[in-house]
């Protein structure tokens, strides 16, 4: 565990696994949704950072290699996953392969609302905007407001 400057924290921090966590300065961790934040690390190697000035409302991320939160981001209670954490054929399932892993970034100034979902090998750009309850499998143009199931961009933040 890395601590940042100045981190507050007015709710609860769920801190599980064998990886690495870093917040940096100024995080600040809320409990106005009644759910803790959970951050959880999967292998020894796995590595979450929250850059500095992130505000994080009852988030869980689950992470098997690398999951980054840019400065200044707004995170409501959402779930970002870097895996599948189990092969998705049922074959796979039964000889207990791992599912695929790609790292998650979600870049400087963004707000991920209630609800939403952020998969494995996601880059939400720069000031993005991610609806309450969006699932975001593919990556979001920096500026953007992305809506639904599967995410789509329905509008631009400088409109």
């Amino acid at each position: 565990m890395v601590w940042g400057d100045n981190i507050t924290l007015d709710g609860s921090l769920v801190l599980r696994g064998v990886g690495t966590v870093c917040l940096g300065d100024g995080v600040h961790v809320d409990l106005v949704t009644g759910s803790p934040t959970v951050l959880v690390t999967q292998q020894s190697d796995a590595r979450i950072e929250i850059g500095p000035g992130v505000y994080l409302n009852g988030a869980t991320i689950n992470c098997s290699s690398k999951v980054t939160i840019g400065a200044r981001s707004l995170i409501g209670p959402v779930d970002i996953v870097d895996a599948d954490f189990h092969a998705v054929s049922s074959a796979g399932r039964r000889a207990a392969q791992a599912g695929r892993v790609a790292p998650v970034v979600i870049g400087e100034d963004c707000w991920l609302g209630a609800g939403a979902v952020i998969l494995k090998g996601v880059t939400v750009g720069d000031g993005s905007v991610v609806g309450a309850g969006a699932v975001v499998r593919d990556d979001v143009p920096p500026g953007s407001v992305v809506v639904g199931n599967p995410a789509r961009v329905v509008a631009d933040t400088e409109r």
